[in-house]
């Protein structure tokens, strides 16, 4: 086979290598090599896709409807008479059958859609009264786009539907935990530990059996990528293996320990909650998409708590009071200040508009915490939950006396609570007011000489004039004072005062005293107010009296008390841990455990998860350490030996198997780093941090960081392009279960994309550095993309491959342009990809 021709591309260095155009594709396709490792993996995402969906509809369409249009396009108009159109609006059956003009909603199809245009005032000027604001607009656009997910069933949105606060109390999610006995099973040499017992129950109700162990060089990269999100190293291959050879299960059990114990635990495992926490650092508005220059300083808060295994029942009351927390010492009161940033990273409209603020923090609440969606209660009582627009506004009064800040300094001195802050803010303050003096009458005196000062922006290395002997004179004394104030601020740095750093944080925003209960807003109407309803908090939280809120509190703290020993909480955060782990988690929605909800597959296992998480001190580590000791979590992730499997369980839902899993963006960049030799290991500085935050709106420069990618800025309006083309999640909703569909247009993607260009070459260089001969370096190459030796077929199809491309030409730029793209074919694998 001939060698495969390049676009002439111009070289930018020894480094470059050329992206490649449609004709070459296809011929480079063409290779057997090529063919095998570009296989691809289809696997459903319609689940979490759905859920954005209703989401997105229920925080941003839901309550436009209405307030703007259900009073011409509801039952309620239709009753009175006032029905316009022939168009209801107030039922999915409704908006997309539409009126007399048409399918008002066409999901996935804007321009069929008559709404858009509608409320575009290009057909029709919908509503009436005046256009609705440009972001507004936008969101519909996005929605439709969407696929227009939309829970709403029946013919009417004023079907009386009376809430049942008992009732909500007995259902399955809110129940208090309860004892589970562990089931007894058939095959008894099986479970290694009552979670297999749980699992293998379930099978045998299903007459179906687990299937055999994963190898132990699967097993092995799957905790890696589980536990750290990175690759392990040949090194740490081998040492696996040789000790699992002797013996297995304590192999595994040291490796899990030591992983457990690693700084990149946290960094895997808080990212994971940066998606439950709508981490993003800017505030999304379509006009004012504002940085916050600090937010990062949250996203360290929850990677060391991670890291230190702080129980979640603590890390939870810290994200909502923790400003209001007792602290031991200036480092505690500072982290617990940092925590409660979770209520300020929301997405801000454009304005601000302060009830708006107040539904996406409660909603944000309700989903992450305790996986109920509260926020559409703001028009309406909830029409599947026990949740009524009353307990909505006693909740959103809390949040309303909470302030919360961009940049708040988190210094101890800054508010006098402490002694030792007093002393080191005076030393600062009087060293600050050294400085200011002397530079001032430093200045007024060159000013009288006639040295002029110039402008930053026009500073030269030259001055107007040379002062003489008397005006020298006059200067000498200021001079002295200089030196003496260098030398007080050098004794000041060798000994420095706490840093003053920002933060962005949540805080008590009005006086003691002076707390203001919400009004209802009618239908969510801002100018349609009704009574006013105390703070406190949602019914179905507590059994008995409701817990008393004092009146110079703004509730946030007996809020916290609440929630963290909840079931719900306890029930939500065991299920989050088992979807990270297997992909799916035992209630699939795990955003979601009201009625809409999922049923759990495994009940009585998420029950006893549960149990044991609070038992266990809601360690976090130690629930993460029982199921991946489990037999479950180590299966094979081979396919089954018939049809039978397939045909009783499709989607493994009983977990027959482990399903394979592919990588998340994160993951899938931060090994393309690891292979290249590129990745930078430990965490940025605080200075790196604040340089990139202040370059976090230019995408490209950031992809270019080799830092790993959860150190990488978010910013709500340039993605990261690898990151876009891997369901990177949108960041102003929680997401606690990502898509991860894997399509052709991804290989295609990291085909041409300068990252993995770049990469290619530096993994070519270090191949060329590393091996002596092509046999070697193609062993070499499969071993640090794929943990694992090439196969016979493998190493002749590579063999081949650098054969016909070798014909390019001679010497080291040539031959690191070969394995440049041998590396690049194999960065594009679909093995790369997927966890196994």
């Amino acid at each position: 086979m001939a060698k495969i021709p390049m676009p002439q591309t111009k070289q930018r260095g020894p480094s470059a290598i050329r992206p490649m155009d449609v004709r070459t594709s296809k011929l480079f396709l063409t290779l057997n090599f090529v063919l095998r490792i570009l296989a691809l993996v289809i696997l459903p995402s319609s689940f979490a896709a759905a859920d954005e969906g209703t989401d997105f509809f229920e925080a941003k369409i839901r309550p436009v409807l209405v307030e703007h249009c259900y009073a011409c396009h509801s039952a309620d108009a239709a009753r009175a008479k006032k029905l316009k159109g022939d168009l209801l609006l107030d039922t999915r059956d409704g908006i997309r059958k539409g009126g007399e003009s048409g399918p008002a909603v066409v999901p996935g199809k804007v321009k069929e859609s008559v709404l858009i245009s509608a409320i575009r005032h290009e057909s029709f000027e919908m509503p009436p009264k005046g256009k609705l604001p440009e972001a507004v607009i936008a969101d519909f656009v996005k929605w439709i786009e969407m696929g227009a997910a939309d829970p709403r069933d029946g013919t009417s949105v004023v079907k009386k539907y009376e809430i049942d606060i008992e009732a909500g109390r007995k259902f399955w999610s809110f129940r208090p935990l309860a004892e589970v006995a562990v089931p007894q099973v058939r095959d008894a040499k099986w479970p290694r530990g009552e979670i297999d017992r749980f699992v293998l129950s379930k099978l045998e109700e299903n007459s179906l059996a687990p299937l055999a162990v994963a190898e132990p060089r699967d097993l092995v990269r799957r905790l890696y990528f589980d536990l750290l999100g990175l690759p392990p190293t040949l090194e740490e291959i081998d040492r696996f293996l040789a000790a699992a050879q002797r013996d297995r299960e304590g192999a595994v059990a040291a490796l899990v320990d030591e992983l457990l114990k690693s700084p990149h635990f946290g960094e895997r495992w808080g990212r994971h909650w940066l998606d439950v926490a709508r981490y993003g650092e800017s505030n999304g508005a379509p006009k004012n998409n504002n940085q916050w220059f600090a937010a990062w300083r949250y996203r360290d808060y929850v990677i060391a708590s991670f890291n230190a295994d702080k129980p979640y029942d603590q890390f939870l009351r810290e994200q909502i009071a923790g400003d209001l927390l007792p602290y031991d010492n200036d480092a505690q009161r500072d982290e617990q200040l940092m925590a409660t940033a979770f209520l300020a990273l929301g997405s801000k409209p454009d304005g601000n508009v302060r009830m708006d603020v107040l539904a996406e923090q409660l909603d944000t609440v309700g989903r992450s915490l305790l996986g109920i969606a509260i926020g559409c209660a703001r028009c309406h009582d909830h029409k599947f939950d026990p949740v009524t627009t009353h307990d909505f506004y006693a909740m959103a009064g809390i949040f309303n006396n909470t302030g919360v800040n961009d940049d708040a300094p988190i210094v101890p001195a800054t508010r006098g609570r402490s002694p030792e802050g007093k002393k080191r803010l005076a030393i600062e303050g009087a060293a600050f007011a050294t400085m200011h003096s002397v530079t001032t009458k430093l200045e007024d005196a060159l000013a009288e000489a006639g040295l002029m000062k110039l402008p930053d922006e026009s500073w030269q290395d030259s001055l107007q004039r040379y002062p003489n002997a008397g005006q020298r004179a006059k200067l000498e004394p200021l001079l002295a004072d200089l030196a003496k104030a260098e030398a007080e601020l050098e004794k000041l740095l060798a000994s420095p005062p706490a840093e003053i750093v920002d933060t962005m944080s949540a805080t008590d925003r009005l006086a003691p005293g002076n707390k203001q209960d919400l009004q209802v807003r009618i239908r969510g109407n801002e100018d349609n107010l009704g009574d006013v309803v105390p703070r406190g908090i949602m019914q179905v939280l507590y059994t008995g009296d409701a817990p008393e809120i004092p009146a110079k509190s703004s509730g946030r703290l007996q809020l916290a008390e609440v929630l963290e020993h909840h079931p719900l909480a306890a029930r939500v955060m065991v299920n989050r841990v088992w979807h990270h782990l297997f992909g799916r988690g035992l209630v699939r929605t795990v955003d979601d455990f009201g009625t809409m909800g999922e049923r759990p597959t495994h009940p009585e296992l998420l029950e006893w998860l549960a149990g044991r998480f609070v038992a266990d001190g809601y360690s976090l580590k130690q629930t993460v350490r029982r199921i991946v000791l489990s037999r479950a979590y180590q299966l094979t992730a081979a396919d089954p030996p018939s049809d039978r499997y397939r045909q009783v369980d499709s989607d493994n839902a009983l977990l027959w198997r482990h399903s394979p899993r592919r990588l998340d963006g994160e993951a899938l960049r931060d090994s393309i780093l690891c292979v290249s030799g590129s990745l930078i290991r430990r965490p940025p500085t605080r200075f790196e941090n604040d340089l990139h935050a202040f370059r976090m709106t230019d995408a490209r420069t950031l992809d270019r960081l080799d830092f790993r990618t959860v150190f990488l800025p978010v910013h709500r309006g340039a993605r990261i392009d690898l990151l876009a083309a891997f369901n990177f999640p949108p960041s102003d909703l929680v997401i606690g279960r990502r898509e991860t569909p894997s399509v052709p247009t991804q290989s295609l993607f990291l085909m041409n994309s300068p990252l993995v260009l770049e990469h290619a070459n530096r993994a070519a260089l270090r191949l060329l550095n590393s091996a002596a001969t092509d046999e070697e370096r193609v062993q070499l190459a499969y071993s640090l993309f794929f943990g694992r030796s090439a196969t016979a077929d493998e190493q002749q199809e590579g063999l081949v491959f650098l054969g016909q491309t070798s014909a390019a030409g001679d010497g080291r730029l040539a031959q690191r342009q070969v394995w440049a793209e041998f590396c690049q074919a194999l960065f594009c694998s679909a093995e790369f990809r997927f966890l196994r």
